[in-house]
């Protein structure tokens, strides 16, 4: 760049328009534009020119905020500026004089954007601009992209309704080959957006660290030539199936160098290599030569507990005739019906990466998929035969689809057993035989 100057401050986003103009959005020194850095010419002969746009509080045509986290220009040549407080910045016409039209939050119009601190803007197959902010997810449909109108959807956390999206701060969002579309969150892992075509409504569903994913903080998303999707997450790197049935994580001791990645910082080469920044640098790998050792844990059951206390073989009316870790079978009275059970994997490379789930046949249908917690319990349960089986993934999240399990008989109280009831049928059958002899 010779003699000119440039924003010398911590570069957050990058965008190469389509007439080989280099655009640099920064934290706090706002947009820098390199004119002709990318044409072979200009590269050349280092004939390049700097333009610089920051915000100015008097000029309501300027940047709307020097913090720039986000830039896209989509099919129409506009350049879509995404600041931290300051919300949208439009230039319209980038290749004449750049002038900023500015969208911001509005308490008093729902159709406004959600939150002025935007972090990733992405337009789709449709040509809807999607928009992640600190709060909220933005959809702003086709129609009025190249309006001058601008009517944004919302999407945000709705802690009473499970379909909403699963967190409000949005880090990155991806259309995949399906043209469905995907958004990682700090919080709430990854979501999967889905379209009711018929009522128009829009649900969520989502995967964290309970349904396998390494972390609950998702940095970004590339789709690889097999349509998986990586995931540079809080607690290493992510394969992701797209139907949700394979999740593979690698972490610092596979060789990924650092287990923190980086912001919305991902990339797709031509030829299928992918690229993820972290904090310490960035890393780039073919994914097709990625293998994954499959390692299986055995799992045991640690501890068996009545009324919350701990059992343990020869105690006072303690049901148990063996250790917990070898008893497969357990009988209690009618009055023994609240117990739990204590269990882990024998993984102990990372053991709060390791999952769990479990049910009580015989008075459950499903798993509870119980995260990292490794304690079932159940209180009141009536008379009769049970079985409690447990499973676990390994800290990379491979499962051992072959559960524990253990029988459990409550017997009823003797007032209800068949031998009381036949005894007192006798009786009275006895006493009425005897009143009717003469």
């Amino acid at each position: 760049l010779h003699d000119q100057k440039y924003v010398q401050s911590n570069v957050y986003c990058m965008l190469e328009d389509r007439d080989g103009n280099f655009w640099i959005g920064s934290k706090g020194g706002g947009l820098t534009r390199i004119k002709g850095l990318l044409q072979a010419n200009n590269m050349k002969n280092a004939n390049t020119v700097v333009d610089i746009f920051k915000s100015d509080a008097s000029d309501t045509s300027s940047l709307s905020n020097d913090a720039v986290y986000s830039l896209y220009q989509d099919k129409s040549g506009q350049i879509w500026v995404g600041t931290y407080n300051g919300g949208l910045s439009l230039i319209e016409n980038p290749g004449e004089q750049v002038i900023f039209r500015s969208f911001m939050h509005n308490l008093n119009d729902d159709s406004s954007l959600s939150d002025n601190r935007v972090r990733f803007i992405m337009q789709d197959s449709q040509n809807n601009l999607w928009i992640g902010t600190s709060d909220g997810l933005n959809l702003l449909k086709e129609n009025y992209v190249n309006s001058r109108e601008k009517r944004f959807i919302r999407f945000r956390n709705n802690l009473a309704d499970i379909n909403s999206i699963s967190r409000n701060d949005i880090y990155y969002i991806l259309e995949d080959h399906q043209k469905r579309i995907w958004i990682a969150t700090s919080g709430g892992g990854l979501n999967l957006l889905h379209a009711d075509e018929k009522t128009g409504n829009y649900y969520f569903t989502f995967y964290d660290r309970k349904k396998g994913l390494p972390g609950d903080v998702v940095f970004s998303i590339s789709e690889d030539m097999n349509d998986n999707l990586w995931l540079g997450t809080d607690n290493g790197l992510c394969r992701f199936s797209e139907d949700g049935k394979m999740i593979d994580s690698y972490i610092a001791e596979d060789g990924i160098k650092d287990n923190l990645f980086s912001e919305s910082s991902c990339a797709k080469t031509s030829d299928g290599i992918m690229i993820f920044g972290q904090k310490s640098g960035f890393i780039h790998f073919n994914p097709d030569s990625v293998i994954k050792e499959k390692n299986i844990y055995p799992i045991i059951i640690n501890n068996f507990y009545l009324f919350g206390e701990k059992q343990e073989p020869g105690m006072n009316d303690s049901p148990l005739k063996s250790s917990i870790e070898t008893s497969t079978n357990i009988t209690l009275n009618y009055n023994q019906n609240n117990f739990g059970f204590q269990f882990s994997i024998l993984d102990f490379s990372h053991p709060e990466r390791c999952q769990y789930a479990y049910y009580l046949e015989g008075a459950e249908l499903t798993w509870n998929n119980a995260g990292n917690q490794r304690i079932a319990s159940y209180t009141n349960l009536d008379p009769g035969n049970y079985i409690f089986h447990v499973k676990a993934s390994n800290h990379e999240g491979t499962w051992n689809e072959t559960p524990v399990s253990v029988n459990i008989q409550i017997k009823p109280p003797y007032w209800q057993t068949i031998w009381f009831r036949t005894l007192v049928f006798l009786i009275i059958a006895s006493a009425l035989l005897g009143k009717n002899l003469p």
